[in-house]
């Protein structure tokens, strides 16, 4: 990412905080502030295709099928994968292997397929009447984290990124031609913060919880349009929050509790490798003052720090007191 407007003002508050700045996400869990780190090529997403397959796609010993699905994997009775069977066209086929398969179908389609294949909870599958091949708990402990937006916060200097002023002609010259500019940026994410609440530092090991990404994008029209869409939030509380504040240069902050306790599962609707899986709820194990409690904790510390981060910016409006 090229673009990063206010991100040293974001580490230098989380260094008077007494936090590092230079931490590494992918790395030990430590607690401090770092860029939003990102796999890219010249400012552009570095995905599987452009990394990988597209230098290796011509050659002799590789095959890429497209519009396939797999539908269940062969397993022999020494409970060795051998094969996969899939649809490719609608016409049902059969890869057999002699060395390994790799399973990379997501946190959702990999236990259904394991699950088709008969590799799953064996009560779950009989019910089904699918045969059991190996009886493990596919499909339990699905976790994911939540979150929520404290915003808008505005403040009195023309830095941040607004939709309406800025995502014209020259970003995207700035984008397609030197790979630089605001379109480097993914969702907007600028910085990433990981920090411990004060049971967890209680506890006597500092392993972070709570995740803030850093976006340095300001209220709009344009912005609040793309949240409803995206994230099927209801307009008319998104228009009371955002269009007093539409114009304004600002930030929005989003904590995410990344240690969740409540967990959920993924099982099947029918032995139909055609049905979508049916996805469990994720209860969560605190009662609801208890989370309110907790998280004015956090939005309190977290107000020193967007003190800290503003304090020469000239930040207009903080409504924490609003949030909960």
């Amino acid at each position: 990412m090229s673009w990063k407007p206010l991100l040293d003002r974001f580490f230098r508050a989380g260094e008077e905080l007494g936090y590092k700045s230079d931490i590494d996400a992918n790395g030990p869990q430590t607690a401090g502030f770092g860029s939003f780190e990102v796999t890219q090529n010249r400012g552009q997403r570095g995905s599987t295709y452009t990394t990988i397959l597209r230098d290796l796609q011509h050659n002799p010993n590789i095959r890429i099928l497209t519009y396939a699905q797999a539908t269940k994997i062969s397993i022999d009775q020494s409970k060795k994968a051998n094969g996969v069977y899939y649809y490719h066209h609608g016409i049902k086929k059969f890869s057999a292997v002699s060395k390994e398969i790799i399973l990379s179908c997501g946190s959702y389609d990999s236990p259904k397929l394991l699950m088709l294949s008969g590799v799953g909870p064996k009560n779950e599958l009989e019910l089904l009447g699918i045969k059991p091949k190996v009886n493990l708990p596919v499909g339990k402990n699905l976790q994911d984290h939540f979150g929520s937006f404290i915003f808008p916060i505005t403040i009195n200097s023309t830095i941040s990124f607004s939709i309406e002023r800025d995502f014209g002609i020259h970003a995207f010259y700035e984008y397609f031609s030197k790979g630089l500019g605001l379109m480097t940026v993914p969702s907007a994410v600028d910085g990433q913060a990981f920090m411990s609440t004060s049971d967890v530092k209680e506890s006597g090991k500092d392993w972070p919880n709570i995740q803030i990404m850093f976006m340095p994008i300001s209220p709009s029209k344009a912005l609040k349009d793309v949240l409803v869409k995206a994230l099927y939030l209801k307009p008319k509380v998104m228009s009371d929050i955002m269009d007093p504040y539409d114009g304004s240069d600002g930030i929005m902050l989003i904590p995410l509790i990344v240690r969740p306790k409540g967990v959920g599962e993924v099982t099947l609707k029918d032995k139909n490798p055609f049905s979508d899986p049916l996805i469990g709820t994720l209860p969560i194990p605190i009662n609801k003052d208890h989370f309110i409690y907790k998280m004015r904790i956090f939005i309190s510390h977290y107000h020193i720090l967007l003190i800290q981060v503003y304090s020469k910016l000239h930040t207009q409006n903080i409504l924490l007191n609003d949030m909960l």
